[in-house]
């Protein structure tokens, strides 16, 4: 094509392309509401959008607009043009960004509406926007018409209609209604005898209080009626009952009787009509059953409790336990108790007006296991009795159960239950009745519990293991605390603390816990001295994870050998103290395979004096005739080489006699295997050990034991480590994420060398611009032009240098690649775009106005740029 043609028809596309439909493309949709829209698709183009939705009826969405549309709250949308527009219409709905169009809804010719016009209902989100697309059946059919957007609000739920709405309701009689209510999507779940389509149900929630038997009832109600029972919360319901049709109940009501409920458990209870049309009014009645049977016991403390036998049945438990007198245990009734201390139990009949039986249990209702048991006791009228001073421990629950001799026998009266406490130190009652209490009383030995160290200043020594403690006759210290060195454990006010000095015996982690103690504890541990604000706290905990009633599980804490610590106990609430056991323990650094301590190529500090002796496993067979002893008193090492090679390790002449042991792989669940081991060191004075040649991995961790040969073998001096190191030459290597594309062209280069075993290698990068770098991966930004990259690695005494990498990086404009921009360039991309040229060697170097394609509005950009101080070439992007 010659020069001058090619300017003629340059003119012609401008003129022709220089206006635009705003609605013709997704990225320039037009806002609309809801109500009614001109829409006029003649001007509109094709768009290249996906169609994304299919539907009945739908074409090829020809000569689109575009809309967006933004719903105020939920709902149900109808989008439509039926009946509204002089073309046939396709319309379609998305969620999504214009890259990412999900369809939402779509109609080709909507149910009814004239002249294959549309229309479809979807459902939207309030505040989410939606893209909306109206175009002809096929193209290039067009027209005008109007688009309708309708939104029918989704109405409020109404209570009790589903199971997240349930009325919450208690034992005894609720007003039930379920007319106007809808039939649940749940799935039925349950099954029994008369039981319907539980339509129009009505959801309520019911927590008993107690564990007992629960009896649910619609009987007699004027509707038939169709009752289930759940647990498990809305999102995963279990059936725990139901009933339909239940004899005796008038209108095929029903009931359910007795069913074991747990307290605090929550149960869902749903009732409905049998057909799609029953509903009705009523009552919906529950009862909580009494302690007929173990699974109802009634909870009793000390003293004295009503007893009525009359109405009970008799319990199917075996009897258990045997005792003179004991009869049927006939009419029974069941009571739990569990003393708040230990003690002496007595419970007693004596001298009721009928003949009672009693048993005590322990174990629980599925597991009972007697305890003790009375018939008839000598002294008591009427054929009653008791037990006297039954050892009873507290916390734990015990089951009495009190019934008749006869199978007719059963009756009113009292049932007594007396716990005899010995003298407690530090609960201020005289427990054992003698007129003294606590540390007056001579029962009570004194120290910490009649004593406490009330303030820091007078902290007593503490050691690891168990220890008594008492704070109930403590004080409140105003020393200060940070509860946010602990926050999330719930740290209260360490009221009426007590105080401890503790020091560490080795370095190591300690732990302080007064776990599943009979109080609510705080504990806060400091290094240095009381007073003047010098103690610096170095720990706390208000409830330590996995421990009962929110006490207190300090762990992990390092400690120094040799250094002090003052440790607090404390109450949370101001009134808060009782008495327990504080256990102290430390795992000291190195005396376990997963404390070991980290050893380095060279010496490293040996002393076993203050070790355990680990259960962990070796084979003497691995180094039979070395004298291998019993690695007793033994302390751990992990040992990380940073070469392969060849591992020594030596205790060779120190001053006690020495095992070694040494294993790869990680401490635990026996995954860590033995490697190798020595007794008695080939040339060792003192029968200490030497294991040499042992072949090793850099980065593998190795775990290194060394023990005394006797079970008393302890002492100190040093462990000394090497490793004769092997030498392969590096082979150098790397990628690069992007080798052409578009001046500046930033270049990310990865290395894949492979560094020979020695982890010390080193590189070095000549980028071929003269750019370099001395870092293991790398990048660079490039001018445009050709370049050669290369990757030099240094290891092992040797430096290799990688092949080249070339990269090319081409300036915005330079369609010919000859790495200049001119008149040249524009010729190239007019001859392809309208001869029969060839195409740029970089597409994104010829596509200079920053629009999505390379067309005649390039060429003209160029020339601009050339030839008349148009805008510079706009960078289309790093790749071609």
């Amino acid at each position: 094509m010659h020069l001058r043609s090619c300017f003629a028809l340059l003119g012609a596309l401008v003129l022709l392309c220089s206006t635009a439909m705003a609605q013709d493309e997704c990225l320039t949709a037009t806002a609309i509401a809801e109500g009614d829209t001109a829409i006029d698709t003649t001007a509109a183009t094709d768009s290249a959008d996906l169609l994304l939705c299919t539907g009945g009826g739908l074409g090829a969405m020809a000569n689109d607009v575009w809309f967006t549309y933004t719903p105020g709250s939920d709902g149900d949308l109808t989008v439509s043009t039926c009946g509204q527009v002089t073309f046939d219409t396709d319309i379609a709905m998305y969620s999504g960004g214009c890259g990412a169009l999900a369809c939402a809804g779509s109609s080709g010719d909507g149910a009814g509406c004239p002249n294959f016009s549309s229309e479809f209902t979807a459902t939207v989100t309030g505040g989410s926007t939606y893209h909306i697309r109206v175009g002809g059946w096929d193209g290039p059919e067009a027209g005008t018409g109007t688009l309708t957007l309708t939104l029918a609000p989704v109405a409020p739920p109404v209570p009790g209609d589903e199971c997240v709405d349930a009325f919450v309701i208690s034992a005894g009689d609720t007003p039930l209604d379920t007319t106007g209510m809808s039939t649940s999507a749940d799935a039925l779940i349950c099954s029994g005898g008369g039981l319907g389509q539980m339509a129009n149900d009505v959801w309520y929630s019911y927590t008993p209080a107690t564990s007992g038997a629960l009896t649910v009832s619609t009987c007699g109600q004027a509707f038939d009626t169709d009752i289930a029972m759940y647990s498990g919360g809305c999102g995963a319901l279990v059936c725990e009952n139901s009933a339909g049709d239940t004899p005796g109940c008038a209108s095929f009501s029903g009931e359910f009787l007795d069913h074991p409920v747990t307290g605090g458990t929550e149960y869902l209870i749903r009732v409905g009509g049998w057909g799609a049309t029953t509903s009705g009014t009523g009552t919906l009645t529950l009862t909580l059953s009494n302690g007929d049977e173990c699974a109802e016991a009634l909870p009793i403390s000390e003293g004295d409790t009503a007893l009525d036998t009359t109405g009970m049945t008799t319990s199917a438990d075996a009897l258990v336990c045997s005792g003179g007198g004991l009869g049927q245990m006939a009419n029974d009734v069941w009571y739990s108790y569990t003393p708040a201390n230990d003690g002496l139990l007595t419970v007693s009949t004596c001298d009721q007006a009928f003949d009672t039986d009693i048993a005590m249990y322990s174990g629980g209702c599925g597991a009972l296991v007697c305890e003790n048991s009375a018939g008839d006791t000598s002294g008591c009228a009427s054929f009653s009795g008791e037990f006297l001073d039954h050892p009873v421990t507290g916390g734990t629950e015990y089951l009495i159960r009190v019934g008749g001799w006869g199978a007719t026998t059963s009756g009113t009266g009292t049932l007594t239950v007396t716990l005899f406490v010995p003298e407690i130190c530090d609960n201020g009652i005289d427990d054992d009745e003698d007129g003294l209490t606590d540390c007056d009383d001579p029962d009570c030995s004194g120290g910490l519990v009649c004593n406490p160290a009330d303030e820091c200043a007078d902290a007593v020594d503490i050691f690891a293991g168990d220890t008594p403690f008492s704070t109930v006759f403590a004080t409140t210290s105003a020393d200060p605390f940070d509860d946010t060195q602990c926050t999330g454990t719930s740290l209260g006010q360490v009221s009426n603390d007590i105080w401890y000095t503790y020091t560490a015996a080795a370095d190591g982690l300690l732990t302080v816990s007064t776990c599943n103690q009979a109080f609510d504890t705080d504990l806060i541990l400091y290094e240095g001295p009381c007073g003047g604000g010098t103690a610096s706290q170095v720990g706390c905990d208000g409830d330590g994870v996995g421990c009962a009633g929110f006490t207190s599980l300090m762990s992990d804490v390092a400690v120094t050998a040799g250094t002090s610590y003052i440790l607090r106990v404390g109450g949370w609430g101001a009134t808060t103290a009782g008495s327990g056991i504080i256990s102290i323990t430390l795992d000291i650094a190195g005396d376990e395979c997963d404390t070991a301590l980290t050893a380095v190529e060279g010496d490293n500090a040996l002393d076993t004096t203050i070790m355990s002796s680990s259960a962990d496993a070796y084979d003497a067979a691995q180094c039979a005739g070395t004298s291998l002893g019993q690695m007793s008193n033994d302390v751990w090492y992990s040992f990380t080489p940073v070469n392969s090679g060849l591992m020594t390790v030596s205790t060779c002449d120190q001053a006690f006699d020495t095992d070694i042991v040494i294993y790869e792989g990680p401490c635990g669940g026996g995954t860590a295997s033995q490697i190798a081991c020595d007794g008695d060191g080939a040339g060792c004075g003192g029968f200490t050990s030497l294991v040499a040649d042992v072949s090793v991995t850099a980065g593998t961790e190795y775990l290194i034991r060394v023990g005394g040969w006797g079970a008393t073998t302890s002492g100190t001096g040093t462990v000394t480590i090497s490793v004769e190191l092997p030498c392969v030459d590096p082979t150098p290597g790397f990628s690069a994420d992007i080798t052409t594309g578009i001046a500046p062209l930033d270049v990310t280069f990865t290395n894949t060398s492979d560094d020979g075993g020695d982890l010390a290698t080193t590189y070095d990068w000549a980028f071929g611009d003269g750019g370099t770098a001395a870092t293991t991966d790398a990048s660079n930004t490039y001018a445009a032009g050709s370049w050669d990259a290369t990757l030099t690695a240094n290891g092992c005494g040797a430096s290799i240098t990688s092949g080249a990498t070339t990269i090319v990086a081409y300036g915005m404009g330079d369609s010919n690649c000859d790495g200049t921009l001119d008149l040249a360039d524009v010729l190239y991309t007019a001859d392809w775009l309208f001869g029969t040229g060839p195409a740029p060697c970089c597409p994104n170097a010829a596509n200079v106005n920053g629009d999505p394609n390379i067309d005649l509005g390039d060429v003209v950009y160029t020339l601009n740029f050339l030839f008349t101080s148009g805008a510079a070439p706009i960078y289309a992007g790093p790749g071609c």
